[in-house]
């Protein structure tokens, strides 16, 4: 009866559907007998009977089983209750046979949880499996269980007779196992116990450490989830809210709804407790519809994690989202879930049933295999919930402590890389976005941040690479870490394809450079990263860079090939793949720790035992796998006696030795001993096991005290008996303890095991040990030291080589002097070490400047030898004391500290000296470690040393050997380098509460002494405030009232302790008052403000609100936490977790000491927008005589320091557009033979600088030829990180033909320089020659510079580099109108290089101060003509009408409309289009943007039969629309084209291309389905301006929108938004690899001007391409030649040449070459015109010789019609080459050409072939110009056709 009702209740208890499916599973084997079979009956009817049973109640199934299952009935056999209790009675039949359990719980799981069995699992009911057996099992049950409870089901176990209770807790869903001897024994029990068991079970541990987050759940509410299914939803977020703190001050809930669009339950400050919250999740509404999880995604970002509605994102309050979807999102998520994911937030992605993987993978945060949870139904949540809960309170935790702290981990291992060469290769191609492209760069700064930067040390490069490849910077070029991160910063993406492979053989000859530029080889690695798969193959170069010793990795991302990223990374260990670039930064530390791991862990030592679960609740399968990780861990090890040793403890009920720590001293044994172990089986008794682990870390057991020691403990379930105290006890000895949690695992066990989150792993399963054996070997080779390596000093060996030292002894002393040099860093300004060897007399075996490298001094102090006879230290000191000084190589001068150490093994014969010797040492300030060995003598070394401190002491030399280490710390902390901020004010907070002790009080004061000690004190530099604080505040000092350390010392020497309680709030309102300027803060100049606040309890008043207003007066705030307080109220005071730094007493500040000068000591940051570099350089080669420098010209001698001096004066330039200015200038004279007679770096205006140049003597003389341009190419690649590079050249004229410095001069431009300007000095033969070699002069270039001149130091580069000035508009002020309105007389002309713009050519914003304030407009930047067409053909729907309607008017409205006759502003048309193209509104019709507004609202779908035509559409507008345009260089064309779909008119989209190009007009594309014939041709655009959208859904709209407008039409040139980075609209050569010659019309159809025309026009077209310079077939670049037709003489009957060569595809290199052949060589020839027998002669004279390139061009510029007599040969002709693939294309000159000609000689389709130009003017040319350019960008796409059609022609 008592069961009956249990089982009543119990299923009425199920929250959510009233009813449950339930199946029995009864033992029918030999075991269970018969009496103890008919109780089993009785008791299944027992239950049935009271049960509400029914197909649509509760629905009941039977199984029996021995040796195999058979079915009784299914949950749908029987529809009515006494149907099932006529086949228990009746039917129900004992089988007998052997026991196999775990064959019957699968079978079970295969056939009774199938929707044809009756199971109702997918609508969400509840499956329940009662279990009744009577014996352990034959077969293993552990895997059948796992799977069945996998899917959701609940299993209840109940054993009778001779069951097993491990075999039963294997089984059930803990708790509920029923062990009994008959089952009359169940009611009471299994009433009270069973009760609980439901959706609802709460996991016995209390998370309430993780107390800090805004949690967000985002729930799918689509029609896909029933109202049923959706109730299992409320009970998952009720279970994960239950574990949480909830509270206004701790953790925070927000529930989003969402199906077709988002709808907000409640804010995170909406409900502040737990019940409120919980009773609003059980009132959650179900309302379906579509599924757009993209669009709740950026609700979430936009609307949701905003300060105003309760996140806490800016006070570093972790922020949580858990996306809870079902089915497929309508719309895209993954730039959504990238752009939340980059806003900070986490996202957990929780997907059931049809929830698409791949989609959940693009939502979640990274790793997937912790972000990402699948169930196939709704059950299976209630088993996602208890990971969930887990993972989430973990993650809190991890985010906030653990990763901050594991980051500054690895950054100090990775100090152990010392020298290394670092190349980036980075994908740029097409397929990547802009801000993807950004979050790449932000991934190479940050790892850049992760290592020791230095020209020799670790040293990074970037490549980047498409189609072809580019040297960003290589890894000699930047030698410091800002450096590098600027240089990153200023990378441009190249867009294109993607050959990786070429790319990757491209880095061959990089690697190869590297290593010269060492002077000794240092380890190399290379990053690759990339987003898809390489169009060309990467093993080839992959395995040839591995062969050079090179270290390959590679980053996949998103659509990157897997197979393919293996083969670049050769091992899977070196390779990584995230869903999205924003994910790069999860990555960053593990790529690191992989590139360190083998520096780090290299001769440390350590002793590590792993301590195994070996209970029988661990599958045999992953019982191999913990082996598996054990044996990685070994492979990963030093091992040895003196290195690292493991020994291995498994434990279950009882623990037993596997092996001691000094068993096995190589990696073989270890892993054959660990391979050969085998696991116990049984319960688990981890604090016993801990308690017997402790004897193992002991001498007796192998253990060495000495050394760091590790405890490695692995389990998956929660302990049986106490773990805290054993735990503890071991941590009190010393020993760190990593505790790896698997699957059931108890956090809050490993919590208590560990003593700290960060030595606690939680994870999923057993396959997951993997990702966690790199982290603890790192963790165990990095040692948390408070110093690790001497930084700058000068150290002096003083070595005793005297006879009573055998040589062998001599080694030990050696290698105690390596490794001393080892944990230094050596270099010309770091370290340096000298030695001095002695017995009877002193020798020196190096100077302290003779070596400035490890291998360079190793191999000094291995030459070194002992000399035999007596011991004279005293006299040796005394020697040694004046190596220190400059002319042995000291730096006494320099405040570098200095460091002698004596090694001796004896008494000093000179004993009585000792004592004076050792005091003159001291007075020079020279600190003495004396090293005793054998029969040395204490009170000698006391003597020399000065103080116990630095005596150290051995008994013999082996132990010698290993002496460094207990001197490490020593002499690190007395040579650490002072902080090198320049400025600084620091105030330290201290708490002075009666918690803390006045032991613990005296340690905190003379820390803050030793942070004081590192930084330079000074009025001018760091200043220094302390404030106490305990219940109430005091004032210690002000800012401003000690400047010298010495006062500051004694000053905190008299603090007095206040000892009260903690009120930390009033304490940081109190100290604002420190950060004004009376307190002495220099905040308002700009300078770094930093308050430390060092405390050891919780606060008792609120923190949040007071330190909010001190961070937002850019405040930087560090706390150090001691001792168990809640470490997230420290978070609340820093507002960044990474600025937090918990240790456990206060004896730890030591340990902390570097990280915290680390984090003060963080250099000021320029405050300069645009930072220029100007080399200056004279070439003087007319030299008088060999006195002064400038002797000869006096002009120089009178300006030069005017004009140095105007130069550095445009740092005053105020730019509108906010750019703030700053210039450094540098020196370098040189002789033509590399001689530097002076040279400086990049520095401010120096006068005393230029008084040297101007006092400088020299007999040299310069010269400006190549070297000299090489030299400062060299300057600017060694000494110049700026944004604007300039080189300004005084010079008496050319030293080498013009030709060659052209092509110099062109190189430094390809090397980033931006400018090249020239001085003419006195004597100057031809100035004009100097100006040839110019480039970037800006305004004004028509005239050569001279000395003298007053525009010398005009300022019109820095304005255009860093203004984004392009012109200046000159004139005076004119006289003010009737009005009072200012006019402004402006000449009509506005120069740009050599060209001239007449009209309005000055941007708006800067050039306008007399247009009204309300001509200035952000949206369009500059005068812009917009023309809009929208699609009228057949398949627009109103509704797509509707929308195009409405992206329309969302544009226009973002507009500012021209309104006026100010030249500022937008005018806008429109036209629709289908197979036609007609005016809607013209650009004259509206001035006013509400009418213009009104009137397209207005306008009406037409409905049609005609098809869509994109292309056509396209030509009229180019040729149509925009005929009558404003004038002037700046006004911008802008065509906007909103199309429904695709059309398939390939031919106009290319031509439209070329005409948009070419009268420079820029096009986008809105489509509302896929348009890849568009896309295709757009590509061909190297600006990347023409832009391509398709929004098939309305989610991600507006932001599309928002990008079109930033990107395009309102595209900004002086201030581009940064996710427009990748557009430049500069025209750039192109890399064709194509054969082009050109064939001009010189007959007397040509007139003289249009004759010169063309050969303009030839040179503009040379200007865009990249000639290449090599004549090899498949050498990068064009090969280009030059005919012209026909000579006078020629008549084709008499054979002569139809034309004259000009020069062919092998005679020139570069295009300066080729310009100044047409320039002044090439001459009209004048005769008849014959086209025809002019291709005929190119065809087999120059395009099918000389090794002929697959892709060819004959540019053919035609002035007239052909002679008759050559009609029919070029009919010939043109149709041969063609046929032989090569490329026509035809230019006209003049109105008398004969149209079918034309048509005859060029390529199909002739609109894209021929450009018909007229007359050859500035205006023409410049349009043939970019129409060739567009050209040969459209040849050269993978788009283009001609090879394929011509093959079959």
């Amino acid at each position: 009866t008592s069961l009956v009702r249990y089982l009543f209740s119990f299923c009425f208890a199920v929250v959510a559907p009233r009813y449950a499916d339930i199946v029995f599973l009864v033992d029918g084997s030999s075991s269970m007998g018969t009496a103890a079979f008919q109780q089993v009956r009785q008791f299944i009817l027992s239950i049935v009977n009271a049960l509400e049973v029914g197909i649509k109640k509760h629905r009941v199934g039977l199984a029996q089983y021995s040796d195999n299952t058979q079915v009784e009935f299914l949950l749908n056999t029987y529809q009515k209750k006494n149907e099932i209790l006529n086949h228990i009675k009746s039917g129900f039949r004992m089988k007998t046979g052997p026991l196999r359990t775990g064959q019957a719980i699968e079978y079970v799981r295969q056939t009774f949880l199938k929707e044809s069995a009756g199971s109702r699992i997918k609508e969400g009911y509840h499956q329940f499996v009662v279990i009744v057996t009577s014996s352990k099992s034959a077969d293993r049950v552990q895997k059948a269980s796992r799977a069945i409870k996998g899917e959701g089901v609940k299993v209840i176990s109940v054993g009778l007779q001779n069951s097993d209770r491990p075999e039963l807790e294997m089984m059930a869903t803990m708790p509920h196992v029923y062990q009994l001897k008959t089952l009359k024994e169940l009611g009471p029990t299994w009433m009270k116990n069973i009760k609980a068991v439901g959706p609802d079970d709460i996991p016995v541990e209390a998370w309430r450490s993780a107390v800090l987050a805004d949690v967000v759940f985002l729930v799918d509410e689509s029609g896909s989830i029933s109202s049923e299914n959706f109730k299992q939803i409320r009970s998952f977020i009720s279970n994960i809210v239950n574990v949480l703190d909830v509270s206004s001050d701790k953790v925070r809930i927000g529930v989003v709804l969402y199906s077709d669009s988002p709808n907000v339950e409640f804010f995170l400050n909406t409900f502040f407790s737990k019940e409120e919250v919980l009773q609003q999740v059980q009132k959650l509404p179900f309302r379906g519809g579509g599924a757009n999880t993209g669009r709740a995604l950026d609700y979430l970002r936009t609307e949701i994690f905003q300060e105003s509605v309760g996140s806490r994102k800016a006070q570093g309050v972790q922020q949580i989202a858990v996306v809870i979807t079902d089915g497929i999102s309508s719309d895209n998520v993954s730039l959504p879930a990238a752009n939340l994911r980059r806003d900070g937030i986490t996202i957990f992605a929780v997907g059931v049933q049809e929830a698409d993987i791949s989609q959940l993978r693009q939502i979640a945060s990274h790793p997937p295999r912790k972000y990402v949870h699948k169930v196939e139904n709704y059950l299976e949540l209630s088993n996602v919930k208890k990971s969930l809960q887990k993972l989430l309170c973990n993650d809190i935790l991890v985010q906030a402590f653990v990763i901050p702290k594991v980051t500054r981990l690895i950054a100090e291992g990775c100090e152990e890389t010392e020298e290394a060469d670092i190349y980036f290769l980075i994908d740029g191609s097409g397929s990547i976005y802009p801000q993807d492209f950004l979050d790449m760069k932000k991934f190479i700064i940050a790892m850049t941040k992760m290592f020791r930067i230095g020209k020799e040390e670790v040293r990074i490069g970037v490549v980047q690479y498409s189609l072809t490849t580019r040297l960003e910077f290589s890894v000699a070029q930047y030698g410091t870490a800002k450096e590098i991160t600027i240089a990153v910063k200023n990378i441009a993406q190249l867009g294109g394809g993607t050959e990786t492979g070429a790319a990757l053989k491209s880095m061959e000859n990089h690697f190869r450079e590297a290593a010269r530029t060492r002077q000794a080889k240092v380890p190399q690695f290379l990053i690759t990263i990339t987003d898809g798969k390489s169009d060309d193959s990467v093993v080839e170069a992959a395995n040839s860079l591995r062969s050079m010793g090179v270290l390959t990795y590679a980053v996949g991302i998103r659509d990157a090939d897997m197979a393919e990223i293996e083969q670049i990374a050769g091992v899977p260990e070196r390779m990584f793949y995230v869903n999205n670039f924003d994910s790069l930064k999860q990555i960053k530390d593990e790529v690191v720790r992989k590139i360190c791991s083998k520096e780090v862990c290299k001769q440390k030592e350590a002793d590590v035992i792993f301590l195994i679960d070996g209970s029988g609740s661990i599958f045999p399968v992953d019982f191999d796998k913990m082996k598996g990780f054990m044996e990685a861990m070994v492979d990963k090890s030093d091992i040895g006696p003196d290195k690292v040793q493991f020994g291995l403890l498994q434990f279950s009920d009882s623990p037993r030795e596997e092996f001691q720590l000094n068993a096995y001293d190589n990696q073989l044994q270890l892993k054959q001993e660990i391979t050969n172990m085998e696991q116990l089986g049984g319960g688990t008794n981890t604090g016993a096991a801990l308690e017997f682990a402790s004897q193992y870390f002991d001498q007796s057991k192998g253990g060495r005290p000495s050394v760091r020691q590790f405890l490695v403990i692995i389990t998956d379930g929660e302990a049986q008996d106490e773990v805290s105290k054993p735990a503890q006890a071991l941590r009190q000895k010393g020993i760190i303890i990593y505790s790896i949690g698997v699957e059931n695992a108890n956090t809050t066990q490993l919590l208590e095991i560990s003593g700290g989150i960060d030595k606690v792993h939680s994870i999923n399963n057993f396959d997951d040990l993997r990702y966690v054996e790199d982290k603890i070997i790192f963790e165990i080779c990095t040692q948390e030291e408070t110093c690790k390596r001497m930084e700058v000093a000068d150290v002096m060996f003083v070595v005793d080589g005297s006879g009573s030292i055998q040589p062998e002894q001599f080694v030990s002393m050696q290698k105690f002097m390596m490794s001393l040099v080892n944990i230094s860093d050596v270099g010309k300004d770091k370290v340096h070490f000298g030695a001095v060897v002695y017995s009877n007399q002193p020798d020196e075996a190096f100077r302290l400047n003779q070596y400035f490298t490890k291998d360079g001094l190793k191999d000094a102090i291995w030459k070194m030898h002992k000399k035999g006879g007596g011991t004279y230290t005293a006299s040796a000191m005394t020697f040694a004391r004046d190596r220190f000084t400059q002319p042995y190589g000291g730096r006494m001068s320099n405040n570098v500290s200095r460091v002698m150490i004596v090694i001796t093994d004896g008494a000093a014969t000179d004993r009585i000296a000792l004592p004076i010797a050792s005091r003159d040492v001291h007075k020079q300030g020279i600190s003495v470690y004396a090293v005793g060995v054998g029969n040395a003598k204490t009170q000698d070394l006391e003597i020399m040393a000065g103080t116990k401190n630095k005596v150290f002491y051995v008994d013999s030399y082996k132990s010698l050997e290993a002496l460094h280490k207990n001197m490490s710390q020593l002499l690190c902390n007395e040579t650490q380098k002072e902080c090198e901020v320049l400025r600084g004010d620091i105030v330290i907070l201290l708490d002075g509460s009666e918690s803390i002790s006045k032991g613990n009080f005296t340690i905190t004061l003379q820390f803050m002494k030793e942070v004081v000690n590192h930084f330079k004190i000074g009025e001018k530099e760091v200043r220094i405030g302390v404030a106490q604080f305990s219940t109430n505040v005091r004032k210690e000092f002000y800012l401003n009232e000690f400047y010298a350390k010495e006062d500051i010392f004694k000053r905190i020497d008299t603090i007095d302790q206040i000892e009260e309680g903690t009120r930390t709030g009033n304490a940081l309102t109190f100290v604002r008052s420190f950060f004004t300027a009376e307190a002495g803060s220099r905040k308002a100049q700009g300078v770094p403000q930093n308050l430390l606040i060092i405390t050891d309890g919780d606060s008792k008043d609120p923190v949040e609100e007071p330190a909010k207003a001190l961070r937002a007066e850019n405040i930087n705030i560090y706390v150090i936490g001691v001792g168990n307080l809640n470490d997230f109220d420290l978070i609340k005071i820093t507002g960044d977790s990474n600025r937090v730094f918990p240790i456990t007493n206060f004896n730890a500040l030591e340990n902390i000491k570097q990280k915290i000068f680390d984090e003060l000591c963080q250099k000021e940051e320029a405050k300069s927008d645009c930072n220029i570099d100007i080399a200056v350089g004279f070439d003087i080669s007319k030299r008088t005589r060999p006195t002064l420098f400038f002797s000869g010209q006096p002009n120089l001698q009178v300006y030069f320091p005017e004009i140095m001096a105007q130069i550095s004066s445009v740092a005053k330039i105020s730019c509108a557009s906010g750019s703030q200015i700053s210039v450094r200038l540098g020196y370098h004279l040189a002789t033509d033979t590399g001689k530097v007679i002076y040279d400086t770096r990049f520095e401010n205006y120096s006068t005393e600088i230029v008084e040297k140049l101007m006092t400088l003597q020299t007999r040299e003389a310069t010269f400006l030829n190549e070297r000299f341009l090489q030299d400062f190419a060299d300057k600017f690649t060694k000494d110049s990180n700026a944004k604007v590079k300039v080189l300004l050249i005084f010079s008496d004229g050319l030293d080498s033909s013009v030709e060659i410095m052209e092509e110099e001069s062109r190189k430094l431009q390809g090397k980033g320089i931006h400018t090249l300007v020239t001085v003419a000095l006195d004597g100057i033969f031809n100035a004009n020659d100097l100006q040839r070699i110019e480039f970037g002069r800006g305004f004004g270039y028509n005239s050569p510079l001279a000395i003298g001149m007053q525009n010398v130091a005009g300022d019109s580069v820095f304005e255009r580099e860093c203004c984004c000035v392009s012109c200046k508009c000159v004139g005076q002020e004119g006289p003010r109108g009737p009005r009072g309105m200012p006019g402004l007389k402006v000449s009509n002309e506005c120069k740009v290089g050599t060209r001239l713009f007449i009209g309005v050519c000055c941007p708006p914003n800067t050039i306008y101060p007399y247009c009204p304030y309300f001509c200035k407009s952000d949206c369009p930047s500059y005068p812009t003509d917009l023309v809009i067409a929208l699609d009228m053909s057949e398949d627009v729907t109103p509704t797509a009408f509707e929308r195009m309607r409405n992206v329309t008017l969302s544009i226009v409205d973002q507009l500012a409309i021209t309104e006026s006759n100010c030249p500022t502003g937008a005018r806008v048309a429109v036209v629709t289009f289908n197979t036609h193209t007609k005016y809607l509104i013209r650009f004259s019709d509206y001035l006013l943007k509400s009418k213009l507004i009104n009137s397209i609202r207005q306008i009406a779908l037409e409905r049609t039969s005609n098809q869509r035509n994109i292309g056509a559409a396209m030509r009229f507008v180019a040729q149509h629309a925009f005929k009558r345009v404003r004038k002037g260089m700046l006004v911008r064309k802008v065509a906007v084209f909103i199309a429904n779909g695709a059309s398939q008119d390939v031919t106009p989209i290319n031509t439209a291309v070329l005409e948009f190009k070419a009268l420079d007009i820029t096009p986008v594309v809105i489509a509302f389905k896929n348009v890849p014939n568009v896309v295709r041709a757009f590509a061909t655009d190297q600006t990347r301006s023409f832009l391509v959208r398709v929004l098939e859904r309305q989610m991600n709209q507006e932001e599309q929108l928002r990008y079109i407008l930033r990107c395009s039409v309102c595209y900004d040139v002086c201030s581009p938004s940064e996710e427009c980075s990748q557009v430049n609209l500069l025209p750039v050569p192109q890399p064709i690899n194509m054969d082009l010659t050109f064939v001009v019309d010189g007959s007397r159809n040509i007139r003289t001007d249009e004759y010169e025309g063309i050969k303009e026009l030839l040179n503009a077209v040379l200007n865009d391409v990249i000639v290449s310079d090599q004549v090899r077939p498949f050498s990068a670049g064009a090969r280009i030649a030059l005919v012209q037709h026909s000579p006078l003489s020629h008549a084709p009957r008499q054979g002569q040449s139809p034309v004259t060569l000009e020069f062919d595809l092998e005679q020139y290199r570069n295009r300066n070459m080729m310009k100044r052949h047409i320039s002044e060589k090439m001459r009209q020839v004048g005769g008849s015109s014959s086209v025809g027998y002019a291709i005929d002669w190119v065809m087999k004279n120059i395009m099918n010789k000389s090794r002929p390139r697959s892709l060819k061009v004959i540019f053919a510029i035609v002035g007239g019609e052909t002679s008759e007599w050559d009609r029919e040969k070029l009919l010939e002709s043109a149709l041969v080459a063609k046929c032989q693939g090569v490329a026509m294309f035809v230019l006209t000159v003049g109105r008398k050409f004969s149209s079918s000609q034309i048509e005859d000689l060029a390529s199909d389709p002739l609109s894209q072939h021929v450009v018909y130009l007229g007359r050859v003017q500035l205006p023409e040319i410049e349009y043939a110009e970019r129409f060739s350019q567009a050209f040969f960008s459209l040849l050269n796409s993978k788009f283009s056709f001609y090879l394929r059609i011509l093959q079959y022609t």
